[in-house]
Order: structure tokens, then C-alpha cells, then sequence
């Protein structure tokens, strides 16, 4: 059978309709989740934290007051551990910046989530430069 002409094979990442939005609390869906948004630009330049939207990756400057150059460019790899260890930092106090408040529910609730995403036509906060955000959320343990 001939896959000549099918659009899904010769579509790129590089539309409009490039969405992404993974919750989960493992660092191997963190990795998958990563190298999805990065199959589309390699190598991000520039990084925001924003109370809002996360750690925000960009692949070119995206000429915002508080985004800060890397030393280097970062490829996937190098950006997976840059946010891995971003959200290793977060305490029950400094999670309620990007998280909001604890949740009351009738189970247990941990550290230990997150939420690797991007916004419609692939943006972030309204920016095209955008990669990707990563957020910390809690972990919800329902009994």
C-alpha cells in the first residue's frame, strides 16, 4: 500500500495546530512529554519564569523584559534537566506561586506534579518564540 500523498506523512510540527498539555508526576513522562514539544525547534535560546505560565522555553529571543539568554543553546536533554531540577525546588509554600492552593479533597495530596504545555497556535503567553512551559502541580492521591 502506497503512502504516497498522505498528508500525515509529510506534515511537519511547524503548524498552527501543534498543541501539547501533559499533566503527570513521572520523570519518564516528563522526558516524553519534553521531546515532543522539542521535535519542533531543536535548541531553545532564551527562558521566563512567569508566576502564570511556568518555566517557558524559547527558541529565539521572544523580547520580553524578563526572559533571560542561556549560557548556550539547549537541546532537549539539556532543557529536561534545567526543568527537572527547577521543579525539584519547590516547597508546600513556594508551589502556591504557580499552583495556587493546596487542594481540599478526600485523599491525600504531594508534591511531585507537573504540567508540560503549550496554548493555541503553539504560543505561550501569547508569544510565537515560545517552546513550551513546564508548571509544578500537586499530585492528587484519591482513596
Amino acid at each position: 500500500m502506497s503512502t504516497q500523498g498522505n498528508a500525515w506523512d509529510t506534515a511537519s510540527n511547524n503548524s498552527d495546530t501543534f498543541r501539547l498539555d501533559v499533566h503527570s508526576s513521572t520523570r519518564k513522562n516528563f522526558e516524553h512529554a519534553m521531546h515532543i514539544a522539542f521535535s519542533s525547534h531543536r535548541c531553545a535560546t532564551h527562558y521566563l519564569k512567569d508566576g502564570k505560565a511556568g518555566l517557558v522555553f524559547f527558541w529565539v529571543d521572544p523580547n520580553m523584559p524578563d526572559a533571560y539568554p542561556l549560557p548556550n543553546e539547549m537541546d532537549v536533554d539539556g532543557a529536561i534537566e534545567f526543568a527537572w531540577q527547577w521543579l525539584g525546588s519547590f516547597n508546600r509554600q513556594t508551589i502556591e506561586i504557580y499552583a495556587g492552593k493546596e487542594p481540599d479533597l478526600d485523599g491525600d495530596v504531594e508534591l511531585g506534579g507537573f504540567r508540560v504545555y503549550n496554548e493555541a497556535w503553539g504560543h505561550v503567553l501569547g508569544q510565537f518564540a515560545a517552546i513550551v512551559a513546564v508548571q509544578p502541580e500537586y499530585r492528587l492521591l484519591g482513596k
